[in-house]
């Protein structure tokens, strides 16, 4: 089974190969030491109990930057990169891709960084 997550950042990371900044993408974790980048997280992604490989579900993306601005544009540039339906992506195809509010960017961390998220309504099939 192809991990969804990975799929979606690495769709990220080829959609965007330009910017130096999509070059910094991870799955479920931060490294300690980054301090920009972007963040692909499962959420909540359910399997179907009457469709067989059918899932559905929710995940997030996060890009940290030092610069509150960098943040939110960043995370506007990816937004509609996300946004599909039926597209095989990573060997997975999508039904649906689809992010479900504007960016939202949260105050500067004690790390001294900000993060703006985004969350994605998604189902696929990886059978």
């Amino acid at each position: 089974m192809n991990d969804p997550i990975v799929a979606i950042k690495n769709h990220l990371k080829t959609e965007h190969t330009a910017d130096p900044f999509f070059a910094r993408c991870f799955v479920r974790q931060f490294p300690g030491t980054i301090d920009e980048g972007i963040l692909v997280l499962d959420d909540n992604l359910d399997f179907d109990l009457d469709i067989d490989g059918y899932v559905r579900g929710h995940y997030q993306v996060v890009v940290r930057s030092t610069e509150q601005q960098e943040a939110l544009e960043k995370a506007l540039l990816l937004t509609p990169t996300l946004k599909f339906r039926n597209k095989t992506v990573g060997g997975i195809y999508f039904q649906l891709s689809n992010p479900l509010h504007y960016p939202m960017v949260y105050p500067r961390t004690d790390g001294d960084y900000f993060e703006a998220s985004v969350n994605f309504d998604v189902a696929f099939s990886n059978t």
